[in-house]
């Protein structure tokens, strides 16, 4: 009889482990929250419908790009939305193809669509854009540096064109062809940049100190994934690692392992905090990467191995959020 009183209690343990496994993971799944929904139906977007996100790093408001619409702004946590600035016509697609820099006294925005109109700009916060050349027509993404308020050097990709870069060096009045077989890029200031050169997975970075009249080799290592900037610090999510530079480029340290990086890093309060969107979820570091959290699965319907895929993250209210083209915007409100 004892026997069949503790068999009984173990099993009796197993279904209450089980049972409360299995709240653990709904509840998990519906920590993600859908917040565009309203935002879509209203505006009725074109193709691809929300293409792209931002947040900014002071405010936290949270910036939606919808296709053949342009941007949108919520400033609270995407419960409600508002056009921000003109009607931009075309749509964004890949991630660096939105660029926000904070300023002083204004925001500054640079656009890039990879179907309609050229690259755009904005130095007034988005509330007026101007249109760069019309060879900037079609493209991935668009690297500047962010602090030349002109932005005078420009680095841009052609889309399904073979990875033609081209490049601006007055300001996006007229384009260049640099050549064939280029894919992601980081513009320092006017004449500096680094960009990936050389045949699909065997690319290396070089160096241009000219404007890219001519590039050296300056790293070995190759990436798929767009530069992101950090207190004048470069972080750039290489094949296997992350790497960064504070002297433009010339030289690179490697900061950390990281296994199937796709976008990122993102940053919290500081530059230790990094958020990283791999193909298993979206995984954290607190300590610059010398430990990584277990990854936060995306939602259903979210695949995270596209390269259309971005992720942004509120700091301020720590609240992760998540886009991509053909998908709903998700939000995720931690510590809830």
């Amino acid at each position: 009889m004892k026997i069949a009183c503790v068999r009984k209690r173990v099993v009796l343990l197993a279904v209450a482990a089980a049972l409360i496994n299995c709240a653990a993971s709904v509840a998990s799944a519906a920590e993600w929250q859908r917040v565009s929904d309203e935002l879509l139906a209203q505006e009725k977007p074109g193709y691809g419908g929300l293409t792209g996100i931002a947040v900014h790093p002071n405010s936290g408001d949270v910036y939606a790009f919808l296709s053949e619409k342009g941007l949108y702004r919520s400033s609270d946590l995407g419960a409600t939305w508002t056009r921000h600035g003109e009607e931009i016509k075309g749509r964004t697609e890949w991630p660096g193809a939105i660029s926000l820099f904070p300023g002083e006294k204004a925001d500054r925005f640079v656009i890039a669509m990879v179907y309609g109109g050229p690259i755009v700009r904005s130095e007034d916060g988005g509330k007026t854009f101007a249109t760069m050349d019309e060879a900037s027509k079609h493209v991935d993404w668009c690297a500047v540096a962010p602090d030349d308020p002109k932005t005078r050097f420009v680095l841009t990709l052609k889309h399904e064109s073979g990875d033609v870069l081209i490049r601006s060096n007055d300001g996006g009045r007229s384009f260049v062809e640099i050549g064939k077989d280029f894919g992601p890029a980081c513009v320092f200031d006017e004449r500096t940049a680094v960009v990936q050169r050389g045949p699909l997975g065997k690319r290396k970075a070089v160096r241009t100190t000219d404007g890219g009249a001519t590039f050296e080799p300056c790293a070995d290592w190759n990436t798929r994934a767009m530069p992101q900037w950090r207190d004048g610090v470069v972080y750039w999510l290489v094949d296997g690692a992350i790497v960064s530079t504070s002297d433009k480029g010339a030289t690179w340290k490697r900061l950390c392992d990281i296994k199937d990086g796709r976008f990122g890093p993102v940053f919290g309060k500081n530059a230790s905090h990094l958020l990283v969107l791999t193909t298993r979820g979206i995984v954290e570091s607190r300590d610059g990467g010398a430990s990584w959290s277990e990854p936060t699965a995306l939602p259903k319907g979210v695949q995270s191995n596209s390269p259309l895929t971005w992720i942004a993250y509120d700091a301020g209210r720590d609240v992760v959020y998540l886009a991509q083209m053909g998908a709903p915007m998700f939000r995720l409100k931690r510590g809830e």
